[in-house]
């Protein structure tokens, strides 16, 4: 029943939603998974989760192996993005020198020598001036 098509010996060739193919078989993806690859990795999430896709993996907080999971909110460092077809959506990072943030151009913290200011970081003054330009 999870087969969305079969050949002549009834083998799937391909998996209904919620679905992927192992080995001519279909295997259920995590409950929270919309769809997944073959590997049973998350492509897309139910509503209610988010994505922890590919465009995170070059951030060091973030486990290789958490990759490809859907998440109920996002990890610190990242931010929720919501699906515009009512699906779940994706987290994505926040941009440096964001630490954390809660959108691509709103941060709530900053790294180190950098200086929180009305959603925005800017570079702390040197120790020795009055102000900064």
């Amino acid at each position: 029943p999870e087969c969305q098509t079969c050949d002549k010996h009834g083998r799937c060739l391909s998996c209904k939603a919620g679905f992927h193919l192992l080995e001519g078989a279909c295997r259920a993806c995590a409950p929270e998974c919309q769809t997944c690859d073959k590997h049973g990795r998350c492509l897309s999430c139910k509503p209610g989760f988010y994505l922890l896709g590919l465009s995170l993996a070059n951030l060091d907080f973030i486990s290789p192996s958490s990759l490809g999971a859907c998440v109920a909110t996002c990890p610190g460092g990242t931010y929720a993005v919501n699906a515009s077809d009512g699906a779940g959506g994706e987290c994505l990072g926040c941009r440096t020198p964001c630490k954390t943030c809660v959108n691509a151009s709103t941060c709530t913290s900053c790294e180190d020598g950098f200086h929180l200011e009305s959603g925005t970081c800017i570079h702390k003054c040197p120790p020795e001036c009055q102000t900064c330009d």
